[in-house]
């Protein structure tokens, strides 16, 4: 029997070309990037890289269609914030690769200067000279938070207060303020702030 070949793939209309190609590569689930993730980023190398068009239209697909998180708590902070200073290879540090993401998820942990220095200058970046139009940005309690909260020795409203001024001081950080520059910037189309109910005054 005869095998068919159907070689005139670059024959049908873009919309369908890409179609097709978006079912290599779109993800069900967002794409957790960062310098210390255990998994590589499931860039679908061996179709991109057969033939310049389809790297074109898939890579296009890749970065602007799927949904990335970078998650910046869970982690020895140490090791992570000498992966980000250390120029550990990641998608941040890949200007080119990075000013193609469309929608993006951070949750930074705490707001340090790492953060200030090295994460809000990048996200910046991604907006101004990339395709960045949509951000979330999601704002956990630290460990310090917690002890703060579920102390037992304090009563509520001594913890309530003790809280208050934390977030209080917070607000009035230097990284905070550039986080809330992130989500000003006019170029986002949809720009929002999720911070965990144990800093409901906030």
């Amino acid at each position: 029997m005869a095998i068919r070949v159907f070689d005139k793939f670059f024959d049908l209309p873009q919309e369908i070309r890409d179609q097709i190609i978006s079912y290599l590569c779109l993800l069900p689930n967002p794409i957790q990037v960062g310098p210390t993730v255990d998994t590589e980023i499931p860039f679908p190398h061996d179709l991109l890289l057969s033939h310049p068009l389809l790297y074109a239209a898939g890579s296009a697909i890749f970065y602007e269609q799927n949904r990335f998180i970078l998650n910046l708590r869970g982690r020895p902070r140490a090791a992570l914030e000498r992966a980000i200073c250390d120029g550990t290879p990641w998608l941040l540090g890949n200007t080119r690769a990075r000013r193609r993401v469309k929608y993006l998820e951070l949750s930074p942990g705490r707001l340090g200067n790492v953060f200030q220095s090295h994460i809000s200058p990048a996200v910046a970046d991604m907006i101004l000279n990339g395709s960045l139009r949509h951000l979330k940005l999601v704002l956990y309690p630290t460990s310090t938070d917690k002890v703060v909260f579920n102390h037992d020795a304090v009563d509520a409203q001594g913890r309530r207060a003790a809280m208050t001024r934390r977030d209080d001081a917070f607000t009035q950080s230097k990284p905070f303020k550039a986080l809330l520059r992130l989500l000003a910037d006019p170029d986002l189309e949809t720009a929002e702030l999720f911070v965990d109910p144990i800093h409901r005054d906030f």
